[in-house]
């Protein structure tokens, strides 16, 4: 359906560490308000770019933590080539920095619906669809991944409170 109506965006997040707020969060909240303007393909691929950000910031934050000051060349070999969680570089440095797996908990399903948004993303970065069809469901899927990743700084966060 394409048109130019005005619909119900997805519904905000709140983060709550600094990696997920700021830049990252900006971009999500546009992700949503595109939802509302029927711009789809737009919003899944900014809401994508928002998890990857805050994922970034996040990553970067924890390795500082674990080496001390990092050169520009440092980070660029100690993160994945892609912080794309479908990739297991990704997942892996993660679960290594965290002790946190992003597939779980199971429920609330949160990385079954991730992982469909990812590949929608990729549908339109690819060209294969316009993004209209899932849109809304999608930019929601990406904020509640956020939300996952998020807490999991939350719990990060509390066992090194001298962070």
């Amino acid at each position: 359906m394409y048109g130019r109506g005005v619909r119900d965006e997805p519904p905000p997040i709140y983060p709550r560490t600094e990696p997920f707020t700021g830049f990252a969060l900006a971009h999500y909240d546009n992700a949503r308000q595109l939802v509302g303007i029927e711009r789809y393909a737009a919003a899944v691929l900014l809401a994508q770019a928002a998890v990857e950000m805050g994922t970034r910031n996040a990553l970067v934050g924890m390795l500082v933590d674990r080496y001390g000051e990092l050169s520009d060349d440092d980070v660029k070999q100690l993160l994945p080539g892609s912080l794309s969680f479908l990739e297991d570089d990704c997942r892996v440095l993660w679960k290594a920095l965290t002790g946190e797996r992003v597939s779980r908990p199971k429920d609330p399903p949160v990385w079954p619906s991730y992982e469909q948004h990812v590949h929608y993303r990729n549908a339109i970065a690819h060209g294969s669809t316009w993004g209209d069809s899932w849109g809304f469901e999608s930019v929601a899927a990406a904020g509640q991944f956020i939300l996952r990743l998020d807490q999991h700084m939350v719990d990060y966060y509390a066992a090194r409170p001298d962070l």
